[in-house]
């Protein structure tokens, strides 16, 4: 095949050369690129580690999501550290706690009205039970 670029030389040659001057980006080009890649996988790694770490405190359990489907199990109180950016977990309280409400109004089948002051509800969640209840 004849060139036809100056001085004979081919169309395939210039390609050639001009491709070899996008790929030849010298040695300082070179190692940004690489100190870039290697921040990009040093801030991806320490995200991943902050969002895989969370705390349960005593008195509670953790219930953990992944990808919004409910798993089966518990964590006890401590450090925990789950799968980053597919799990998410949530804190169930399972000490015994009172609750104090407000005054509450009945009325009897005579239509007497009776307002009760000062009612407290104590309530507990066992662990074994708390998937069901969640479920």
């Amino acid at each position: 095949m004849e060139g036809d670029g100056f001085m004979g030389r081919g169309r395939r040659e210039e390609e050639k050369e001009g491709l070899a001057r996008l790929t030849n980006i010298g040695p300082a080009a070179g190692c940004i690129i690489c100190l870039a890649v290697t921040l990009v996988a040093v801030i991806i790694s320490i995200a991943a580690i902050v969002d895989g770490y969370h705390e349960i405190e005593e008195g509670y359990v953790g219930v953990y999501y992944k990808f919004g489907a409910l798993k089966d199990g518990t964590t006890e109180p401590g450090v925990h550290i789950s799968q980053p950016f597919v799990t998410s977990y949530k804190k169930v309280l399972i000490r015994p706690e009172e609750s104090r409400m407000s005054s509450v109004e009945a009325i009897t089948k005579d239509g007497i009205a009776i307002t009760f002051q000062g009612i407290s509800v104590l309530s507990r969640t066992t662990k074994i039970k708390v998937i069901s209840l969640i479920k």
